[in-house]
């Protein structure tokens, strides 16, 4: 099965790969910050169909949204759940399946626990490197973290394709 990854935000990271092997990593750029959201979701449609078609997943992996108790900007809430529904959207239009995974889950899979943010970061783009994915920066690290849980989920006996 191949899974593509995202973690989402105006500059995004992407995994894709096969469950039992490593990740390709990426970075795409989905919009330019000031720029009109129109125009931003509009780069995001493109660069995501793109990705599909090159990349042919079986699977779109998210970051599942998560509310926080911070004071956050409106405007940065509205293009999180802009890009989200553009990348929902496109897999739909491509028939690929999609499923979000919560951020706290999938770093206690991929780093044993879940530290504050700035510490997650950290330590997933050091256990990316113990596992010999290639990542550029701290959003590619987030992504092959999100592959590769949803790739150990995908393994497992009960729920992945080795179920019978």
């Amino acid at each position: 099965m191949k899974i593509l990854a995202l973690d989402l935000a105006t500059k995004s990271g992407f995994a894709v790969g096969v469950t039992g092997g490593k990740p390709f990593c990426f970075t795409e750029v989905l919009g330019e910050i000031g720029a009109p959201h129109g125009k931003r979701f509009c780069q995001c449609l493109q660069t995501i169909n793109r990705v599909i078609k090159e990349h042919q997943p079986d699977l779109i992996a998210l970051e599942a949204p998560f509310k926080t108790h911070k004071k956050t900007d409106t405007n940065v809430e509205f293009i999180t759940m802009g890009l989200r529904a553009v990348v929902m959207a496109v897999a739909e239009l491509h028939s690929v399946p999609f499923d979000q995974y919560a951020v706290r889950t999938i770093r206690k899979h991929f780093i044993g626990y879940n530290p504050p943010r700035k510490e997650a970061k950290a330590a997933t783009v050091k256990r990316c490197g113990q596992l010999g994915y290639k990542v550029a920066n701290d959003d590619e690290a987030d992504a092959a973290a999100l592959w590769d849980y949803v790739c150990a989920l995908r393994s497992t006996p009960m729920f992945g394709e080795n179920a019978k």
